[in-house]
Order: structure tokens, then C-alpha cells, then sequence
């Protein structure tokens, strides 16, 4: 039952980050892609029918976390606090700005597109740090593992945003110029920096990290060829890679899971909530489709 519970907490994890960094990557590039108020509209409207339902895979995870794992907790965030408080700030400032920016004049949206823009990078580099600083990377580790997310964030919003269409050319474009960036990023926290005498499973987390340093660059070449959706396909696989990475450390798990009892009470609670959160996120997504008008 705990790989099962282990399973599940880096399925939504690995989801939070490929979905909700559609959210922050949009963020990023908000300014930087747009020349005008309405493009600016257009370009963070482009991500808000889903924004919502990608932020729910945090809470999601961070319930089997507290519920499955009560004791890994303070593992996890020994001497951490700092950067997770500043992420979940991020979390909710980021959140509050993009809902509260819609309500303001054209003309006054500026302070609201600085949180937006600050938060999307605290959150970026803050789960960067907080990962490299739970499977015990040195103050250098995590701020090139905060770094490297920065970068996989920005081409995956890119190619988003290539797909959806409201700057395509430009999109397309900075992600080809940050893929090569974020390919070698990659690389150097990968395997420079990565603590392999943690990891459990030496040889999928090599092929996990061989997968993570090719996919950049094969987005870039999907962005040149105009192939946006296999490109947005590929961005979200670097990132689903990302989180799965850090599951394959030697994770403290099996004296922090919770009690057979607990576990059974959650099972039958999750058995039938899992797969629905899914199916209504897959359906969110398909109704807002490119093609489809929103805000």
C-alpha cells in the first residue's frame, strides 16, 4: 500500500507541474509577448478557462502528502520553510492577481501584471530550490534546479501559447531561443548537481535524466517546424520527467506512512475522487480547446 500512496502523490505532483506550469509560464510571458493591453488580455486569457483546475493538483497533493504521509512532513520541510512559504505565497498571490487584474480599467492592470510576473518566477525557482534542497542539494544545487524549472516553465508556456494562438510567432519563437537554455540547465543540475547517492533507482533516474535533457531540444525543433501541439506534448513530458526524478530518490517513506486504518479510509475515498478530478480536468481542457473564445 505504500508504493500505491507513493504512486499517487508523485502521479499529482508530476500533474501539478506539467498543468500549472502552463499557468505560470503564461504568466512569464505576458509582457514579454505582448505589445498592447488587449494582447496582454488575450495572452493570459488564453490560459484562463484552465488556471483553476491545474492549481487543484497542488492541494490534491498536498492532502495525500499530509494524509498518507503525516510523518514526512517534517522531513520534507526541515529547514526548508522559507522557500516553501515564499512558493505558496506565489501560489496565492499569483492566483489573486489574474482574478483581481480582470476587474481593473485597461488602463490600471500594471501593478497586477508585476505580481502576476513575480509570483509565476517565485513559484518557478521556489519548488526548483525546495526539490533540490529535499533530496539534500547544496545552496548551489538549488538555485540551479530553481533556475532549470525557471527555464522548463518558460519554453512550456511557450509552447502553449504557440498552440493557442494569440502570439503564436513570437511564442514560438522565445521558445526556441530558452529551449537550448533550459536543455543545458538541465544537464548541469542533472548531473553536476543531482545527490545520485540518494537516488534508489540509479538506472531509471539516468534514463529519466538522459529523457529530461533531450525533450527541450526537441521542442525547439517541433517550434521550428511549426509541430506546436507535439512541442506542447513534449514540454509537459520534460516536466512530468521532472517530478518524476525526484520520486526516484530514497525517499523516507515507508516510516512515514500513516496507520493500515487511516490508509483504508483514505483508499475508499480516493478510488472514486482520483479518476473524477481527471476526467473533469480532461473535459475542461477539451472545452477550451483552441478555436473556442474565452474572456
Amino acid at each position: 500500500m505504500t508504493t500505491m500512496w507513493l504512486a499517487l502523490l508523485g502521479f499529482l505532483f508530476c500533474g501539478y507541474l506539467a498543468l500549472a506550469g502552463v499557468d505560470y509560464g503564461t504568466g512569464l510571458l505576458m509582457r514579454v509577448l505582448a505589445t498592447d493591453a488587449t494582447e496582454s488580455r488575450r495572452v493570459l486569457g488564453a490560459a484562463g478557462p484552465v488556471f483553476l483546475g491545474n492549481e487543484v493538483w497542488l492541494v490534491a497533493a498536498a492532502g495525500v502528502l499530509f494524509g498518507a504521509f503525516p510523518r514526512l512532513e517534517g522531513d520534507l520541510l526541515s529547514g526548508a520553510y522559507p522557500v516553501v512559504v515564499a512558493t505558496l505565497l506565489g501560489v496565492v498571490a499569483f492566483t489573486a492577481a489574474v482574478q483581481l487584474r480582470s476587474r481593473r480599467p485597461e488602463g490600471r492592470k500594471g501593478l497586477w501584471d508585476g505580481v502576476i510576473l513575480l509570483s509565476a518566477a517565485t513559484i518557478s525557482t521556489g519548488w526548483g530550490a525546495f526539490v533540490a534542497h529535499t533530496l539534500g542539494g547544496s545552496a548551489v544545487g538549488q538555485l540551479v534546479c530553481g533556475t532549470t524549472l525557471l527555464a522548463l516553465v518558460l519554453v512550456h508556456g511557450s509552447a502553449f501559447l504557440a498552440v493557442r494562438g494569440p502570439v503564436r510567432a513570437r511564442a514560438a519563437r522565445v521558445g526556441r531561443v530558452v529551449a537550448p537554455a533550459a536543455s543545458a540547465l538541465v544537464a548541469l543540475a542533472v548531473f553536476a548537481g543531482w545527490p545520485w547517492q540518494r537516488v534508489a533507482h540509479p538506472a531509471f533516474a539516468l534514463a529519466l535524466a538522459v529523457v529530461l535533457v533531450v525533450l527541450p531540444l526537441a521542442a525547439r525543433s517541433l517550434l521550428a517546424q511549426h509541430r506546436f501541439r507535439l512541442a506542447f506534448g513534449a514540454t509537459a513530458a520534460t516536466l512530468v520527467c521532472a517530478g518524476a526524478l525526484v520520486f526516484a530518490a530514497r525517499l523516507p517513506v515507508t516510516a512515514a506512512i500513516a496507520a493500515t486504518p487511516t490508509l483504508t479510509v483514505l483508499t475508499w475515498f480516493a478510488v472514486p475522487v482520483v479518476p473524477i478530478v481527471v476526467v473533469l480536468q480532461a473535459i475542461t481542457w477539451w472545452t477550451a480547446r483552441p478555436g473556442r473564445v474565452f474572456w
